[in-house]
Formats: C-alpha cells, structure tokens, sequence
C-alpha cells in the first residue's frame, strides 16, 4: 500500500477522509479535556494554567499536523503531487461537512 506507484481514488477519499474523522475526534476529545479541566485551572495559579494551555496547544499542533499533512506529505515526496492535493482537498472537505454537522447538531440539542 505504502510503496506502490500509484493509487486509486478510493483509497486517497479513505485517507483523507479518515484523517479528518480522526482529527475531529481529537478536537473533541482536547475540548472535553479543556471543559473538565475548567474548575482546576481556576483554582491553579495563574502561570501555571498558562503554561498548561501552551504545551497542549504545541502537542495538539504536532499532532494535527501528523494526522492532516503526514500522508499528503508522503505522497509529495514521492513526486506524487496531485494526489497530494487531491488528498488535502478531501481532508479538508470532510473538516467542513464535519463541523457544520457538529454545529447543527449542537444547534438542534439546545434548542429543544
């Protein structure tokens, strides 16, 4: 799968599509995380809440960036362009599709 000179259309959607879904579900997993940590980083002190929000937010970069760019980046070293984009552009699409589902959902939960 990896070494393969080209790739078909299914499996650049599947990669990108899966990268978004994971990266969603990392955003919700830190933003539960942030929420549950909300009442602690009240009572901490001022610095130190700061330096926590700091190292979570270079960890999450480092992070999002494997899970968006690491196999686009791949597909860019081995001259494979195209699929590259092709693949970002997927990614991205499911990000839009997803947070506007995310959105509405949480729009119709607290409206009723």
């Amino acid at each position: 799968m990896f070494w393969s000179k080209e790739i078909n259309k299914k499996e650049i959607i599947n990669w990108g599509f899966g990268g978004a879904l994971v990266e969603i579900a990392y955003i919700l997993i830190i933003a539960l995380l942030l929420q549950s940590l909300n009442n602690v980083m009240t009572q901490a002190s001022a610095i130190l809440s700061i330096a926590f929000l700091l190292l979570l937010l270079v960890f999450s970069v480092a992070i999002s960036g494997i899970m968006v760019f690491g196999y686009p980046a791949y597909l860019a070293y081995q001259k494979r362009i195209k699929e590259a984009f092709a693949t970002l552009l997927v990614t991205f699409i499911t990000f839009i599709v997803g947070f506007a589902a995310l959105i509405l959902i949480i729009y119709f939960i607290s409206k009723y």
